[in-house]
């Protein structure tokens, strides 16, 4: 909801278990989150051995490996505080998912260090050097912007309406790049990109510059979308699904923002396709009774249900962050529980 470190606290056994799949969501979708849940006393573990203590298991933080950067125990004599600030801080750091800490029950009262605020979320130092980007975006002739929800999570929103200006490009979103532009603004190309008019966009480019995206399978329907003759990538991630031919490791918008005065404008190359008013059906009516109550500042929480596929593909998402949708792995039960974040978020 907000992009800070969230914070989950669960009891043992069935509890942890419980909240597998939550986790496993906010590793997909790159959400920073610490998993914090207690354990069987350290007094009565034995390794390997289940004794038949309530909510014991054998492996409890084995649950949680899969969906995770990283699992870490508390042990007698460790300092708690300082264990809770530095799994807190793994997880903010690039690239941002959930970390697990487990405390047996008998630690929890243990004597700790004093309480500090957590640094600041990693950045790459200064701007990299943007001289060969520069050049390729200046030598294509049909540039296509492709956002994410890593532009989303820098704030870059204004800085590629800027760009996009300048290059007369269209700009395709991720779930994660919602609202990034306004959905009137004349660069936003305003439907999913698996729809034919989005598509032919992506077919013809000569250029695509991916920001703050690991262009995901739900995202490029199976990864089908065929390669572009030159990729340039700005990200604090490392590439995998679509190796570029530059990779700036950087903020987002400080990249965007160095960017732009540096390109000459141009006119744009491509027609703004027609959005959801080209189709016609239950679920444009559906969408326009939805967003005809919304509040200019609604933030809409959907979950995996066909309404929520609708909106997620269709809706006039006005702001980013202005949809929570579990695209990343998919996870049911998602939307209430998010609501409630989303509700409390300022």
């Amino acid at each position: 909801a907000t992009g800070r470190l969230g914070v989950a606290l669960t009891t043992t056994g069935p509890g942890a278990a419980n909240i597998v799949a939550a986790t496993g969501e906010a590793w997909a979708s790159h959400s920073p989150l610490l998993v914090i849940a207690t354990d069987i006393s350290s007094s009565v573990r034995r390794p390997g051995a289940f004794r038949g203590v309530l909510h014991e298991t054998t492996d409890q933080a084995g649950f949680f490996r899969p969906v995770t950067k990283a699992c870490r125990q508390v042990k007698p004599g460790a300092d708690l505080v300082e264990t809770v600030r530095s799994a807190g801080e793994l997880a903010m750091q690039h690239p941002r998912r959930p970390v697990y800490l487990e405390v047996p029950t008998d630690l929890l009262a243990a004597a700790n260090g004093a309480l500090r605020d957590l640094p600041a979320p990693d950045m790459a130092d200064g701007l990299p050097d943007l001289t060969e980007a520069l050049a390729l975006l200046a030598a294509a002739r049909r540039p296509l912007v492709w956002a994410g929800g890593g532009a989303s999570a820098s704030g870059a929103g204004a800085e590629i309406a800027q760009l996009a200006g300048q290059l007369g490009a269209p700009v395709l979103t991720s779930y994660g790049g919602r609202g990034l532009l306004p959905p009137d603004h004349p660069c936003l190309v305003p439907l999913p990109p698996h729809m034919p008019a989005a598509g032919a966009l992506w077919d013809a480019a000569d250029l695509v510059l991916v920001l703050g995206s690991d262009l995901d399978a739900m995202n490029t329907q199976g990864f089908r979308q065929p390669r572009p003759p030159v990729v340039v990538t700005i990200d604090l991630v490392e590439p995998v699904n679509l190796p570029p031919e530059v990779w700036l490791r950087a903020d987002v918008r400080a990249v965007v923002a160095g960017l732009v005065p540096a390109l000459a404008r141009r006119e744009p190359w491509w027609s703004r396709p027609g959005g959801r008013d080209t189709l016609a059906g239950p679920e444009t009516r559906f969408l326009d009774a939805l967003e005809s109550g919304l509040p200019a500042d609604a933030v809409v929480v959907a979950d995996m249900c066909i309404p929520g596929y609708w909106y997620g593909g269709f809706g006039r998402v006005t702001q980013p962050r202005g949809l929570a949708y579990p695209v990343g792995w998919g996870t049911l039960g998602f939307g209430f529980p998010a609501g409630l974040g989303a509700a409390l978020r300022n």
